[in-house]
């Protein structure tokens, strides 16, 4: 280990470590370093900074013994020191609550990828379908064409002829409606 620790008298914590000896810095900014440098480790399921003291708590005993063993400074801050707490942060309750809700929100997002993944597989099948239908529509508009040249007397398809006559608002409408010159 790196330093302090409890001595033997003690009771003392299965997945909490003490780490003492931290710089008067902004509690965020220490925060934020703690967590990046334990989460190595393993997960941190609870972290109390109090002023140059911190505990933090993994989520098993291994990772928190696997950051005891670890000879890297922490911050690279040789100083600073870490041993066991003498009690959790979280109590057996308060662990296995936080280890549900955990497990929880994993399968809650390994379901939401699944439905996801399905939605998507939904959505390439469909526009398959509207490909192909589209292409259908194709075949059945160039026969339709190709019926229609044959069974008039002109080259050109009805479709393809000259757009059909509208009523508006022309001059071709006759005489004697409107004003108009006479």
């Amino acid at each position: 280990g790196r330093g302090g620790g409890s001595s033997g008298s003690y009771p003392r914590a299965k997945t909490t470590l003490h780490v003492s000896g931290l710089p008067q810095q902004d509690y965020t900014v220490i925060s934020r370093k703690l967590k990046a440098h334990f989460y190595r480790f393993g997960y941190v399921q609870d972290m109390k900074v109090l002023g140059e003291n911190a505990f933090v708590q993994f989520g098993t005993k291994k990772e928190a013994e696997e950051a005891m063993r670890c000879p890297d400074a922490i911050l690279g801050n040789r100083f600073i020191s870490c041993g066991w707490a003498r009690r959790d942060n979280l109590g057996e309750e308060e662990r296995e609550k936080l280890q549900k809700e955990r497990e929880k929100k994993k399968e809650e997002k390994k379901e939401k990828a699944e439905r996801e993944q399905e939605l998507k597989q939904k959505q390439k099948e469909l526009q398959d379908k509207l490909r192909e239908l589209q292409e259908k529509q194709r075949q059945i508009k160039e026969k339709q064409g190709q019926t229609t040249t044959t069974t008039t007397t002109g080259s050109t398809p009805l479709s393809a002829s000259a757009p059909p006559f509208e009523m508006g608002r022309g001059r071709g409408r006759g005489r004697g409606r409107g004003r108009g010159r006479g």
